[in-house]
């Protein structure tokens, strides 16, 4: 019987060492659970800083898009064109790059503009905006006898994050019917009316 006792209090001593173990490792499993949350806040507290730092160094670049590719074509002459049609003076001297941005239909890529002055490109910028708010906004065709009669939409060029913020905003406007979206260098925006 004794015998049985000991065996009983064996296993006993055996079981309560599992159970400790077994406690410790939740103890440590939550902790590294506690790290990880940490490191992922952190992680995205990164990206967002990152975020933000890409989009100040896009904070001079405009975005073309609407203007058909031609063959052999003068991006400059693209962006003098549509600021004398919005009145705006752009010299020579405040363009830095102009190149397209290779897509999946060449023909319809966008132009990027980056400028060397802020001021030249929020005066170039509210000039077309403006043409949009008072429906008249600028047509292809207007730059070139050639082109068809679409739309040019011109705006701030944004991050990759941004612009799939943007992205997304457009298809809540669709689902929910909102009137207005649009986006600048310190967000993105929605409006119903």
């Amino acid at each position: 019987m004794s015998f049985l006792f000991d065996k009983v209090d064996e296993f006993n001593v055996k079981l309560q060492s599992i159970v400790q173990k077994v406690n410790d490792n939740d103890i440590r499993h939550n902790a590294y659970e506690n790290k990880m949350s940490f490191i992922e806040r952190e992680i995205n507290i990164l990206k967002g800083k990152i975020n933000i730092s890409e989009q100040v160094k896009l904070a001079n670049n405009l975005h073309i898009s609407g203007a058909p590719k031609t063959k052999n074509e003068n991006l400059k002459l693209v962006v003098f064109t549509l600021a004398k049609i919005v009145n705006v003076e752009v010299k020579e001297e405040n363009l830095n790059k102009i190149y397209r941005i290779r897509n999946k239909d060449e023909n319809n890529s966008r132009i990027i503009i980056e400028l060397n002055d802020n001021e030249v490109k929020n005066t170039l910028l509210c000039a077309i905006k403006s043409r949009f708010k008072t429906k008249t906004p600028i047509l292809v065709k207007k730059m070139h006898k050639s082109f068809p009669e679409n739309h040019i939409y011109v705006n701030e060029q944004l991050s990759v994050v941004n612009r799939k913020m943007f992205w997304l905003a457009k298809q809540i406007s669709k689902k929910y019917n909102i009137d207005y979206v649009w986006e600048n260098g310190s967000g993105v925006f929605l409006e119903k009316i």
